[in-house]
């Protein structure tokens, strides 16, 4: 539904017969580079293996990791399998006379128009299950089930925001866990966990054991977190198991921006909301790899030292970072605005057909 041009080829089998159908397809075509959003999906995984036992280029796209309104685009792989540099040489030489960035959004989300693509790519999923009655999505949860659960959530957010700010606690050390999505890649696939539940459990029991016995521990779920009552129940049960109900908070509709200016410090898995945490000069801790878990930046030890240990990002290494994102794996635009579509689409393209990339 979303190629627009003649020639497009449907696979309607069954998964298990995809990596010959595209490898029999590839060769007959000549296949030179493939585009993917995303590189951990079921259809995914086999066409990046198969373009690297064949001598294709891979690009993987995802939102960007300087947002609102950046795309990322990279070779081969994203996160764990991203090739950008770790060190503090690479990230200069990719800054080259570049000194300043303006990060101001361009191109601002369109709410309905993340509505309008959401609830289409459900509606044409439902009416062609007979024309693909083998296609296996990559999402976790019933779109039902999901749609539900935002619906409440951003009721619930309009009367809320109020009751959030008065749950900060006042004159004592707190630190922000920012929450990811149950089906959340980055969750699944690059990280030591198998559910949010085990994310959550695995920070309680460090900070219950090694931070300072006033201070608190705010939970932030993800703004499209639809589970909402699952995440509190959990975050209360495990509370209490490990006897510390008094010291945890769930805090919903303040920014992370916000929280982070008077917090000790940040953890997160490996969301990108940890740029937020850095831009805003918060210690952060990333508990799995992330493109931006470099000495200078986040806290090099383990969780159990970071309450006690963290250290203050190095805005001027921050800056570095996000000019050298700029200038490689970044492009200018957006999924959810029209003209930032048609943007990051023309970059995309650029990219493409770039031959030192």
């Amino acid at each position: 539904m979303d190629w627009h041009h003649k020639g497009a080829i449907n696979f309607d089998g069954k998964l298990e017969d995809w990596p010959e159908f595209l490898s029999q397809t590839a060769r007959k075509l000549g296949v030179t580079h493939i585009l993917l959003h995303g590189d951990r999906r079921p259809y995914h995984k086999p066409a990046i293996q198969w373009a690297m036992d064949h001598s294709a280029k891979v690009f993987v796209t995802e939102l960007g990791y300087l947002r609102p309104d950046w795309i990322t685009i990279e070779p081969w792989g994203t996160s764990m399998m991203s090739l950008f540099p770790r060190t503090l040489d690479e990230i200069e030489s990719i800054c080259g006379s570049k000194t300043e960035l303006d990060l101001t959004p361009v191109y601002p989300d369109n709410q309905w128009l993340i509505i309008y693509q959401e609830l289409r790519w459900t509606f044409f999923n439902l009416i062609y299950t007979r024309k693909f009655p083998h296609f296996k999505t990559h999402r976790s949860q019933s779109p039902w089930i999901v749609y539900s659960g935002w619906l409440i959530s951003k009721l619930q957010a309009k009367i809320s925001k109020q009751y959030d700010v008065a749950q900060l606690p006042k004159d004592k050390p707190y630190y922000i866990m920012g929450l990811q999505l149950e089906g959340d890649f980055q969750l699944r696939e690059n990280s030591p966990f198998n559910s949010v539940f085990e994310c959550i459990e695995y920070v309680i029991q460090s900070f219950a054991a090694n931070a300072e016995a006033d201070s608190y521990l705010i939970f932030k779920p993800h703004p499209h977190e639809f589970r909402q009552r699952k995440i509190k129940k959990d975050i209360e049960e495990l509370a209490g198991k490990f006897q510390i109900e008094d010291r945890i908070r769930i805090v919903k509709n303040v920014p992370i921006s916000t929280l982070c200016k008077d917090a000790a410090g940040f953890i997160t898995v490996n969301s990108s909301a940890g740029f937020e945490a850095l831009s805003a000069k918060c210690p952060t801790c990333t508990v799995a790899q992330t493109i931006y878990s470099i000495k200078g930046l986040t806290f090099q030890g383990s969780i159990d030292e970071f309450w006690s240990s963290g250290i203050q990002p190095d805005q001027s290494l921050l800056k570095l970072l996000q000019i050298a994102l700029s200038n490689s794996i970044q492009v200018r635009g957006t999924l959810y605005n029209k003209e930032g579509l048609v943007e990051a689409a023309r970059h995309i393209g650029e990219k493409l057909y770039d031959k030192s990339t």
